[in-house]
């Protein structure tokens, strides 16, 4: 069965290696144990295409018309801004199929190539700096951001230091620096660099409330009101 596939893997290195080279991708075969797919990639995959190919039975079988039945399979997803620091969160939707490759192997080309130079290539969680694909991250600061907001005029910025996610603010009154931590499914709530609380990550409700009880238990007062 890995000749045909690699068959079809050769003729779209081949045909598309113009706009692959303009793009930096690699085509490249998933394992045919788990599916058959053409997928779209750079060196060290840190970019992947939104396109990928769904090969059908004629070229996994290397029947006549072997493109015949394929089709292409696109992944929806949005680098959604965390807050106002440039972060960014990988948020994906639904997928959308083509309609299935016909026997015209030139035209079915001609629209893999077209389908590649319009939509977007996919940026892939740590291997940026500034991209978060941590669900539980994104919803924590969206929970949180106000409270923070009614205590400092500092920026809220978040951070990854050895794979750690966090974040980082400057408490107005007293200078403290706060810190919450997200590794192993844990997040912790550091100020000036002590640990003073810690909960399960998958809780956002619990997080936020880990947050609001320490500045509660601290008095810091709200900048609008002083209260």
């Amino acid at each position: 069965m890995e000749f045909p596939l690699l068959k079809r893997l050769a003729e779209i290195q081949k045909k598309l290696k113009p706009v692959l080279n303009e793009l930096g991708l690699k085509a490249k075969l998933t394992s045919p144990l788990l599916d058959n797919r053409i997928t779209f990639t750079n060196v060290d995959g840190s970019v992947v295409h939104s396109v990928e190919i769904h090969l059908g039975e004629a070229a996994t079988r290397g029947q006549p018309d072997p493109w015949k039945g394929s089709y292409m399979r696109r992944t929806r997803a949005e680098e959604v801004p965390i807050g106002d620091n440039g972060w960014k969160y990988l948020e994906y939707g639904d997928f959308a199929d083509s309609k299935p490759f016909d026997e015209n192997a030139e035209e079915t080309f001609g629209y893999i190539e077209e389908c590649l130079r319009h939509y977007p290539v996919i940026r892939q969680g740590n291997s940026h700096p500034d991209l978060v694909v941590d669900e539980e991250f994104d919803e924590v600061y969206r929970e949180i951001e106000w409270r923070i907001r009614d205590i400092t005029n500092s920026p809220i910025t978040c951070d990854r230091t050895d794979g750690v996610m966090s974040i980082n603010f400057a408490e107005e009154y007293s200078g403290d620096l706060w810190r919450i931590a997200f590794q192993n499914y844990r997040t912790a709530l550091f100020i000036n660099g002590e640990k003073l609380a810690e909960t399960a990550s998958y809780d956002t409700k619990k997080v936020a409330h880990m947050l609001y009880d320490k500045i509660r238990d601290l008095h810091i007062p709200d900048l609008d009101t002083g209260i």
